[in-house]
């Protein structure tokens, strides 16, 4: 799975498999994701589809659904609005 963050802010993602739920107990892992790139998950998609992928900007969590380990999500930021999108 492609993860990207198309906005000029640093961020930081995590994913959760499906069943699980946004907010399980204790401290998610949190990835950085610098603005500007898009970069390959490096571990195992955790638990069964669709993943969903929350990103973390500024304290702000933005989640996106993905539906295939082959799919991308992506980080978008339009006049200081952000919100993501999966394909």
């Amino acid at each position: 799975m492609e993860v990207g963050n198309s906005t000029d802010t640093d961020a930081q993602y995590s994913v959760k498999g499906g069943g699980m739920p946004l907010d399980p107990p204790g401290p998610p892992e949190w990835r950085d994701l610098p603005a500007g790139t898009v970069m390959e998950h490096p571990d195992k998609l955790p638990g069964i589809s669709p993943w969903t992928v929350t990103f973390l900007v500024e304290g702000r969590k933005i989640p996106v659904r993905v539906q295939s380990p082959s799919g991308k999500a992506v980080l978008l930021g339009n006049n200081g609005s952000l919100n993501a999108v999966a394909s």
